[in-house]
């Protein structure tokens, strides 16, 4: 009997200490093409998300660096492959889970449209997290630099239904988004039980996960003693 409870405790040793919840990441790399001028997908969906505009979406081939377009010589691609809303002025996106799910925004990537519509002091972007069962949060960023991507941190978009952002003057493109569907996140938006500092996909050890491994240590110490004596 006591030579049971030792192989049982050491099964509980051994066993998952922990439940590792995965950040996506969404960068558009399925898009990527050589050349010049634009993909235009309607609609993206990406590992589970789902991007929609009421304008469509564009997105730079790898070769649309200082061409000439419409009389201006510009740069839309600054070396990732990233996605905008083709609804100049009046474009909204709207973020979502497919399968209708809720889910955390942590982060993501922003850069001027190109290098004709460069930004300026006091434009912003602002983003809106509709959180499942009412109410709303909102967070704006402003870009500083216009000829690469800044990466902007959320704080608190979690539990959420759906995230819309608008693609106003002097208009941008977004790339590598970092979502966690509402398992874990970065300082600002943590759930219950991850603590404040640990980012997505990080081993927060369970309780009862805790309470095996004493118990095996536990079981373990006592076959020690039986043996040593």
């Amino acid at each position: 009997m006591k030579k049971h409870l030792v192989k049982l405790a050491l099964l509980a040793t051994l066993a998952p200490l922990s439940v590792c919840a995965s950040a996506t990441t969404i960068g558009f790399d399925p898009l990527t093409t050589s050349g010049t001028g634009f993909v235009s997908p309607v609609n993206y969906t990406e590992n589970g998300f789902l991007f929609t505009s009421n304008a469509g979406f564009g997105s730079a081939r790898t070769g649309d660096v200082n061409f000439l377009y419409n009389g201006h010589i510009m740069t839309w691609y600054y070396g990732s492959t990233s996605l905008f809303n083709d609804g100049l002025g009046n474009g909204v996106t709207t973020l979502s889970k497919v399968d209708g799910s809720v889910f955390e925004l942590d982060s993501i990537d922003l850069a001027s449209l190109n290098d004709y519509y460069t930004f300026e002091t006091g434009k912003d972007i602002t983003f809106t997290g509709n959180v499942h069962g009412g109410g709303t949060i909102t967070q704006s960023f402003q870009l500083t630099t216009n000829l690469s991507f800044t990466t902007f941190l959320f704080s608190g978009f979690a539990n959420l239904d759906s995230v819309t952002w608008g693609q106003g003057f002097p208009y941008h493109q977004f790339d590598n988004l970092v979502l966690d569907a509402g398992s874990s996140s970065l300082p600002g938006g943590n759930p219950p039980g991850n603590p404040p500092g640990n980012p997505p996909g990080t081993n927060v050890p369970e309780p009862a996960s805790i309470a095996l491994l004493g118990l095996g240590l536990a079981a373990l110490g006592i076959r020690r003693r039986k043996v040593t004596e």
